[in-house]
C-alpha cells in the first residue's frame, strides 16, 4: 500500500533554475525523549570540539523516530528513550527590537553631537 500524497500548502517555482520548493502539511512531528524530556544528540571527537555535530531528534514520520529511539536505547543500555508525538502547541512570537537611530545627530560648535 502506498503512502497518501502530501497536501501542498504553498509552492514556489523558479523558472530560471527549475527549482521547486513546496511546504507540505504535517499533522504532527515525532521527537525523541529521555525520561519524558525532549532531547538533542551530538557526537564528535573527544579532543577536538570543532568536529561535534548534532543529530536530528525530531522527524515528520514516527518510523524514523522509533528507529532512532531503539538505537539510542541499545547504545546506552537502557529503555528510557521514547518517542513522543508533537502536535501544534503555543505559537512563538518574536519581540520587535527598537530601530537604531539613523545618523549620528547634528554636530555642535564644540564638537559634541546633539540628538
Amino acid at each position: 500500500m502506498s503512502r497518501p500524497a502530501p497536501k501542498i500548502i504553498v509552492s514556489d517555482y523558479n523558472k530560471k533554475t527549475h527549482y521547486n520548493y513546496d511546504v507540505l502539511e504535517q499533522p504532527a512531528m515525532y521527537g525523541i525523549a529521555y525520561e519524558g524530556k525532549l532531547v538533542t544528540a551530538r557526537s564528535g571527537h573527544e579532543f577536538n570540539e570543532g568536529t561535534r555535530s548534532y543529530r536530528r531528534t525530531v522527524f515528520p514520520d514516527k518510523g524514523r523516530a522509533l528507529s532512532l529511539a531503539d538505537k539510542l536505547n541499545e547504545r546506552f543500555h537502557t529503555d528510557k528513550f521514547e518517542v513522543y508525538m508533537l502536535a501544534i502547541g503555543e505559537q512563538i512570537v518574536r519581540e520587535v527590537a527598537e530601530e537604531p537611530t539613523k545618523g549620528r545627530g547634528k554636530k555642535t560648535s564644540k564638537g559634541t553631537s546633539k540628538s
